[in-house]
């Protein structure tokens, strides 16, 4: 289990989001929150599931699978631009 302990400070992450080009969304979304399609349209993702997931749609098993297999990697990035210099890490 990964524990971050300290805060980041948004002027810190805004000043190193250049850093870390791939993990900001790649297009603006109309669509609000974070629900799972909300996110899966925020970065997206949302064609490339429907197309690993055919005749599936989403809130079934296999379409959520591969929206959050796809997602994943990105929202990673994005806690890793968040974290600061002094953040310390605990395993």
């Amino acid at each position: 289990m990964l524990m971050v302990i300290g805060s980041s400070r948004s002027g810190e992450a805004a000043a190193n989001a250049h850093r870390y080009p791939a993990a900001r969304p790649s297009h603006q979304s109309s669509v609000k929150g974070n629900a799972l399609g909300a996110l899966l349209d925020r970065y997206g993702f949302t064609a490339e599931v429907t197309s690993l997931a055919p005749g599936s749609q989403p809130h079934r098993a296999l379409w959520d699978t591969a929206g959050t297999a796809l997602l994943l990697p990105s929202l990673i990035d994005d806690s890793v631009c968040l974290l600061s210099e002094k953040d310390v890490f605990v395993n």
